[in-house]
C-alpha cells in the first residue's frame, strides 16, 4: 500500500507539471497494486477506497488527454466501488462524499461526450447526496462548498438543455450557500466560485420565466 501511495504522489507531481504521460504511467502502476491488494487481502473499506481513488486518478488523466471512453470506464468502475462501499460498510460522511465525487466525475465525462441527460442524472444524484450530508452532519465549510459546486453543475446542465428557470433556481441557491460560506468562514472564501455563480444567476435570470403574481 505504501508503494501505491508513493506512486500516486509521483503521478500527482507529474500531473501538476503537465507531464500527463508520466502521470498516467505512475497512476496506472498504483492502480495495479491497489487491485492486487484488494484481491489478496479482501475488499476491506480501505482497499475499496484506495482502488476507487486510483481509478479516479487514472480517469482524470485520461480525460485530460481526451480519451473520454477510457476515462468513463475508469470513473464508472470507481463509482461502482463507491456504491459498494457505502452499501456494505455504511453511509459514513466520507463514503457519501466519495460517492458524490464519483458521480460528479462520471457526469463530467458524460457532458463532454454530449450525453446531457446522463450527465444531468449523475449531477442530480451527486447534489442529492450533498444535501443529505449537509442535513445530517451540519453545514460545514466543505459541505457548503460541495453543495454550491453541485448546484453549479446542475444549473449548467439545465442551462445547456435550455431550461433557464431551473438553471437560475440552482444558480441562485448556489449563490446563497456560497455567501453563507463567506460570511460564516471568511478564511475559507472561494471568490472565484461565488463570482461564477453570481454571473450565471444574472445571465439566466433574464431568460427565466417570471414569477407568478402574489395574491
Amino acid at each position: 500500500r505504501d508503494l501505491s501511495v508513493s506512486l500516486n504522489n509521483v503521478g500527482g507531481m507529474h500531473e501538476q507539471q503537465g507531464n500527463l504521460d508520466a502521470a498516467l504511467a505512475a497512476f496506472t502502476e498504483s492502480l495495479e497494486l491497489s487491485r492486487r491488494l484488494a484481491e489478496q487481502h479482501g475488499s476491506t473499506p480501505q482497499a475499496l477506497r484506495d482502488l476507487s481513488v486510483s481509478l479516479d486518478n487514472v480517469g482524470k488523466v485520461q480525460r485530460d488527454q481526451g480519451d473520454l471512453d477510457a476515462a468513463l470506464a475508469a470513473f464508472t468502475e470507481s463509482l461502482e466501488l463507491s456504491r459498494r462501499r457505502a452499501e456494505q460498510y455504511g453511509s459514513t460522511p466520507q463514503a457519501l462524499r466519495d460517492l458524490s465525487v464519483s458521480l460528479e466525475n462520471v457526469g463530467g465525462v458524460r457532458e463532454l461526450q454530449g450525453d446531457l441527460d446522463a450527465a444531468l442524472a449523475a449531477f442530480t444524484e451527486s447534489l442529492e447526496l450533498r444535501r443529505r450530508l449537509a442535513e445530517q452532519y451540519g453545514s460545514t465549510p466543505q459541505a457548503l462548498r460541495d453543495l454550491s459546486v453541485a448546484l453549479n453543475n446542475v444549473g449548467w446542465l439545465r442551462e445547456r438543455q435550455e431550461e433557464p428557470t431551473d438553471a437560475n433556481r440552482a444558480y441562485a441557491e448556489g449563490v446563497m450557500l456560497c455567501e453563507q460560506l463567506h460570511d460564516r468562514f471568511p478564511g475559507l472564501r472561494d471568490d472565484g466560485l461565488l463570482q461564477h455563480l453570481r454571473a450565471s444567476a444574472e445571465r439566466t435570470a433574464e431568460a427565466a420565466d417570471p414569477l407568478p403574481p402574489t395574491r
